[in-house]
Parts: structure tokens; sequence; C-alpha cells
């Protein structure tokens, strides 16, 4: 079972292997700053913490803008 929901963006865990570099997600701040989040990130939670499993840049570039809250679809409940 999914769900979607918003959740504090703080309350994501990010991929520590994960390097992306501002350069790469200028393009992604701008459209999500000119049309918002159309995609929710998707997440896995264990054990209380939900963890990235799709969609790493558009949560840094969420991150980078400001955005306390974010889209997100809870892919193991």
């Amino acid at each position: 079972m999914t769900k979607e929901c918003d959740l504090l963006i703080d309350s994501i865990c990010p991929n520590p292997r994960c390097v992306c570099q501002i350069e790469e997600l200028k393009d992604l701040i701008s459209s999500l700053r000119e049309q918002g989040q159309l995609e929710p990130i998707q997440t896995l939670l264990d054990n209380r913490i939900f963890i990235i499993q799709d969609g790493e840049k558009r949560w840094r570039a969420c991150k980078k803008i400001g955005w306390r809250k974010v889209r997100v679809l809870i892919c193991n409940l």
C-alpha cells in the first residue's frame, strides 16, 4: 500500500552517497519555483525514518530553495 502526503523536508533522510553539484540543480530549482513540485518524492518508511527511494535531486533542490514541506509517496505502508 502507498500513501501520498506532505512531510517536513527535514524528516526525510537523504542518501549520503548521492553527490549533487549546484549546477546540476539549477534547472530543477527554476522549474520548482515556476511550476511547483509536479512529482512526489518516493520514500520508504523504516523504523520511523523516511528514506528517499527516488527523487534525491528533487529533495535537494526543494531544500536549497528553502521549502519546509514536500510532497512524498510513502511506498511501503
